[in-house]
């Protein structure tokens, strides 16, 4: 095709500026991605004790399901020396950068991370299940690709956001402490009393929309699972259990949820053998029931006595 000296011109007009533009991003994500400071993890510091030995982090499916005070009993431990810091769909990558921040509290606890399957799918790009410390262990080139086609307002979002904390300066780290300094573990984990009602989430929504577990999210968990093994005293991966109407519905189902499920437990699976570290995939178990849980995927009170319980004495125990 003949462009004319004028097009030529127009054409160089938009052109330089995006080819000058992605150098420049990928610099910018470059630095911020080594700045990366995670507001969270003074947050979630909060529900340490001085010297935890038993440390539950990941996502809400551990934040509501796992419990410190079952967690002691069942050790013979006095209170204090189980901690649950897992915030709604803590990732691997936010957990490092709370181990980062308060590093002595997990030299020698061991740490049980909840993961859930929607933290390996490079489709799902929405905020509040692709965490930016997700995006700050991501290389700049990859972020880049991922994000300029599909949703650019969250990249953008991350970078500000960043930019911002930067220039107003990091807040110190804090621990929130008693009178006699000590600290403070009286909201030890979020559980919800109610029961589930049978309701099933529809089939091939967001957590497994556009499924694709090729890309940077895969090896951003396994490099941050990776540094945590070589800064706790051992580390453990779970996928928490699902409620059994929820397991019927998805097995007996064409949508993409089960085979979804499954290639996640296997990739984890994989990850685990190449790290020397314990994955365990409770997500299938035939041994709950709905009353154990107040949705399709999360634990309720008494449901999550019964697990930590369970857990303890397998993973812990050898029972």
């Amino acid at each position: 095709m003949h462009l004319t000296v004028y097009q030529r011109w127009v054409a160089l007009y938009i052109l330089l500026p995006l080819v000058a533009f992605l150098p420049i991003m990928a610099l910018l994500l470059s630095i911020l991605g080594t700045a990366f400071y995670d507001p969270n993890a003074g947050k979630r510091s909060g529900r340490l004790t001085h010297n935890p030995e038993l440390i539950f982090a990941g996502d809400s499916r551990s934040e509501r399901g796992l419990d410190p005070a079952t967690a002691e009993r069942v050790l013979g431990w006095p209170e204090g020396k189980a901690a649950n810091i897992a915030v709604a769909a803590g990732d691997p990558p936010e957990v490092l950068q709370t181990v980062l921040a308060y590093p002595d509290h997990f030299t020698d606890a061991t740490v049980i991370v909840s993961m859930s399957p929607f933290m390996l799918n490079n489709g799902l790009k929405q905020g509040g299940y692709y965490t930016y410390a997700m995006m700050a262990e991501t290389n700049p080139v990859q972020l880049l690709m991922e994000f300029l086609p599909n949703n650019p307002s969250m990249l953008f979002g991350y970078v500000f956001d960043q930019i911002r904390i930067q220039v107003a300066g990091r807040p110190k780290p804090h621990i929130l402490r008693d009178l006699a300094g000590q600290p403070i573990t009286e909201t030890r984990y979020t559980a919800v009393e109610k029961i589930y009602n049978g309701a099933v989430p529809a089939l091939g929504g967001r957590w497994y929309k556009d499924w694709r577990v090729d890309g940077p999210r895969k090896d951003v968990v396994e490099q941050s699972l990776a540094e945590l093994r070589d800064r706790v005293g051992r580390l453990i991966v779970i996928q928490a259990p699902f409620a059994p109407t929820y397991q019927k519905a998805v097995k007996s189902s064409d949508a993409v949820d089960a085979g979804s499920i499954r290639e996640f437990d296997a990739t984890m699976t994989a990850i685990a053998a190449r790290l020397g570290i314990t994955y365990r995939s409770f997500a299938f178990d035939d041994i709950w029931k709905d009353e154990d849980f107040y949705d399709a995927t999360h634990l309720n009170l008494l449901g999550s006595k019964r697990f930590t319980e369970h857990l303890v004495k397998e993973l812990l125990l050898g029972n």
